[in-house]
């Protein structure tokens, strides 16, 4: 099975989901606690903690990260869990 992202915003308006096409995947980096995917030349990154749980998200275009803020209530969970998907899945 897929793993999928899906990134909303405050009005719960669906603004991303990924992957989308043939080729796109999740990767995980266990050393950094990092989630990313690149679509263009857009790479998104969603870093947690040591256990998991998400702490933020980084936009990187061309070379210039833009931090954002994740809200609270999507953000639960692990991304522990999603790299076990992730492995499994491979």
């Amino acid at each position: 099975e897929p793993v999928y992202y899906a990134a909303v915003d405050s009005k719960n308006l669906v603004g991303l989901v990924y992957p989308q096409a043939e080729g796109e995947q999740l990767k995980y980096d266990d050393a950094t606690h990092a989630l990313s995917f690149v679509r263009g030349d857009t790479t998104y990154r969603i870093v947690g903690d040591a256990q998991g749980a998400p702490t933020g998200m980084q936009v990187i275009v061309r070379g210039k990260t833009t931090e954002l803020k994740l809200l609270a209530e999507p953000a639960e969970g692990s991304l522990n869990k999603v790299a076990e998907a992730i492995k499994a899945a491979q």
